[in-house]
């Protein structure tokens, strides 16, 4: 009978160990699965140019911010994740760059990128995401932005086992632009690529009416070019890339690039074509933006028609791979 007791009470005291015992193992044996926590938690340093001030937040949180700022909301999912890659992609190479040349003024104060769309990329928070877009929009589509930064986060291009400067514009003139066209320096992996669905979109040819008064004063207070009277002889040569950028275009004898063009008179794009007409200098533009990397309304009908985000970047981001990026 004592033997029957004491065969009870080990019995009874195995099936309280046997539990806890193989949960200890495990959890000291089990390699942990991926971390999408501490990729999150990455802390990322933005700078805000309104306040002029240096914020520190999460990756998840920043990502969000920017995708929020760059894309549609309600844009296809698989457009969402390119999107994030980019924009994770674009603040690596920036951070590094940050972080390797410590001396250097790139005008943040110290922090990785900023907010600032025409120097970095675009960033609004979430309580500034519901202000703006409204209670009903903000519910129906800012989860599908967390969705699509939580189901990518941490993943990046890479260029030669290298986070690429991956760059994006809003449409492009049919064709994206190569980065030697724009920038004068050829960049393996940002060459012209077709993206002939943009001409499509909404919005994607716009008019801009310049006065002739405004035109003339134009070209004298940013070149310092007093314009003949003879109108006829305003306008000469126009050359263009494949892709439709202003390569060079004659003003007055004078030759002048189409990205310069672009910036005095705050056109769309530098791809457009210009004639006198009426009174007034007409410029016609096609696409919107710089034109180089992934364009993000080509982006949305790639995702509408079959692609996933990993086809919608290699497409625009040429012999590039995707890469997990290691703390």
């Amino acid at each position: 009978m004592r033997r029957l007791k004491i065969f009870v009470a080990a019995f009874f005291l195995l099936t309280l160990l046997i539990p806890y015992i193989a949960v200890t193992f495990i959890s000291q044996n089990q390699s942990p699965p991926k971390s999408e926590g501490q990729i999150s938690q990455m802390e990322i340093k933005l700078y805000r140019h309104q306040n002029q001030s240096v914020q520190t937040i999460n990756l998840f949180d920043y990502l969000c911010g920017t995708v929020s700022a760059e894309m549609i909301a309600s844009s296809p999912i698989e457009a969402l994740k390119a999107q994030t890659v980019a924009s994770f992609t674009y603040m690596v190479n920036k951070m590094n760059y940050v972080l390797e040349n410590s001396d250097t003024d790139i005008g943040h104060n110290g922090a990785y990128v900023c907010d600032n769309s025409a120097h970095c990329t675009a960033y609004i928070d979430k309580s500034a995401a519901r202000d703006k877009w409204g209670d009903a929009y903000f519910d129906k589509y800012y989860p599908n932005i967390e969705s699509a930064v939580s189901s990518v986060i941490g993943e990046m291009l890479t260029y030669n086992k290298k986070p690429i400067n991956a760059v994006f514009h809003s449409m492009s003139a049919g064709k994206t632009n190569s980065a030697a066209d724009v920038w004068g320096k050829e960049v393996e992996y940002l060459v012209s690529v077709d993206s002939s669905f943009d001409k499509s979109c909404e919005d994607y040819q716009n008019t801009v009416k310049v006065s002739f008064e405004d035109f003339k004063n134009a070209f004298l207070q940013n070149l310092g070019v007093v314009l003949p009277e003879d109108t006829d002889k305003w306008i000469g040569e126009i050359q263009k890339t494949e892709s439709g950028l202003v390569k060079q275009i004659t003003f007055a004898d004078t030759l002048y690039s189409g990205i310069h063009i672009r910036s005095i008179f705050a056109l769309k794009s530098a791809s457009f074509d210009v004639k006198i007409e009426n009174g007034y200098v007409v410029f016609t533009t096609y696409g919107y933006g710089h034109g180089v990397g992934m364009s993000q309304d080509g982006a949305c009908y790639l995702a509408k028609n079959g692609y996933n985000y990993r086809k919608i970047l290699s497409h625009y981001y040429n012999g590039t791979e995707i890469e997990n990026y290691k703390i």
